[in-house]
């Protein structure tokens, strides 16, 4: 009995993931919090969200490509990466809506959006 009662609660409950890119720290937290702040308002389960590693790549360029060998100039882009698991028993119209929206209101961020 106990049994048939988690295999029903359990079907209703959705699992979204949303995956972020960024190469803004800072925009990319400013965006998670906003993102943590209209969810919560509405309907939500549990919003956990976790930073993943950074990854950094690095660009080598002669300054003087002539003589000077040795001289040479480093840049580096730093990506940002983070997941955010949302859960959610009910309202899944309003969470598909606030899903569009976050879609449609970034600028500087990429979105991958799971519904599991």
């Amino acid at each position: 009995m106990k049994n048939n009662t988690k295999n029903k609660l359990n079907n209703n409950i959705i699992t979204i993931k949303i995956i972020l890119h960024a190469y803004d720290n800072l925009f990319l937290n400013k965006f998670i919090l906003n993102l943590k702040n209209k969810f919560k308002i509405n309907f939500i389960k549990s919003f956990t969200s976790v930073n993943l590693p950074i990854k950094i790549k690095k660009y080598t360029v002669l300054s003087s490509p002539h003589v000077n060998k040795k001289a040479r100039e480093q840049f580096e882009t730093r990506f940002y990466k983070s997941i955010i698991t949302i859960k959610t028993t009910k309202n899944w119209k309003k969470v598909k809506f606030l899903l569009q929206y976050c879609q449609y209101c970034t600028s500087g961020i990429s979105l991958k959006i799971l519904i599991l």
